[in-house]
């Protein structure tokens, strides 16, 4: 196993390596400013749902638009430096909720959308550019490892950045996790994609993809799928059971805890899964 990992680690490349700490440290942030920030702004709005709503509402109408916006727009050449753009803009949620404090309610519309911004424009030159980062011969290792800290992530941050909350505060956290998206600023800069010219993107064009739709009778029920995981789980389920455990337990570091084992089980879930299938079902 050690003659693996050393293996492993002499055929990384630099960009790899980078790409998954800037990877890791996206997780973490996305953890602390997923369920902990519901929690923050239903505790600063006085338990008012509508808050919560509000958010949520601006934050999904903003990923929208952004993401027709740069499927529209995205060049190869400009990948890595929408890609920064959306690490920055993070950094810059994280100001707003530090500067702002307890004010952030009454501009929380502006924070929802930088939020689907920063999301939109992390993602979406990350899944174009990613392969040409991460050669053929290296993707396994790569996955393997993107697997093993995104997993490490999940079960281990919520538990730990509820205990920071719980002993110190949420504004104390937010400035560990701030420092945390500088550090991911800087290594961003340090990711080189060779460029090169016969290599560009095509440009979204919706109205030919509704076409295309509406002629492939499997691509309607992928995107109906999609929708209604949207609606069911995505959309409502996660913010959902974070206020749930919030109102039952009033505590960051229960819903650290609870969240940390839910992890969990979806990992034990996904094992016992690839363990129990069969081709045929």
């Amino acid at each position: 196993m050690k003659g693996v990992n050393n293996s492993m680690k002499q055929h990384m490349s630099q960009n790899t390596k980078l790409l998954l700490i800037t990877n890791t440290i996206r997780k973490i942030i996305d953890i602390f400013l997923g369920p902990f920030l519901t929690a923050y702004l239903f505790k600063i709005a006085v338990e008012n749902i509508k808050i919560i709503s509000i958010y949520n509402i601006f934050l999904y109408f903003a990923i929208a638009v952004i993401a027709s916006i740069v499927g529209k727009l995205l060049k190869n050449k400009y990948e890595i430096q929408v890609f920064r753009i959306g690490i920055i803009s993070k950094f810059i949620q994280l100001a707003i909720l530090i500067i702002l404090g307890e004010n952030v309610v009454n501009y929380i519309w502006i924070l929802a959308v930088i939020a689907g911004f920063s999301m939109e424009t992390w993602s979406f030159p990350l899944n174009l550019f990613s392969s040409e980062l991460v050669s053929n011969a290296k993707k396994k290792n790569y996955i393997v490892y993107k697997i093993v800290l995104t997993n490490l992530v999940k079960v281990l941050i919520p538990f730990f950045l509820g205990l920071i909350i719980t002993i110190k505060n949420f504004e104390t956290t937010t400035i560990i996790i701030l420092i945390l998206s500088l550090i991911q600023i800087l290594l961003s800069f340090k990711i080189k994609i060779k460029k090169e010219k016969n290599n560009e993107n095509k440009k979204l064009n919706i109205r030919t993809e509704i076409n295309h739709i509406k002629s492939n009778r499997k691509l309607q029920r992928f995107y109906m799928i999609k929708f209604f995981k949207g609606m069911a789980y995505e959309g409502a389920l996660d913010t959902t059971v974070t206020l749930l455990i919030i109102m039952s337990f009033n505590s960051n570091f229960s819903l650290g805890m609870i969240t940390s084992i839910l992890s969990l089980l979806a990992m034990l879930s996904s094992y016992t899964y690839k363990k129990m299938k069969s081709p045929k079902k």
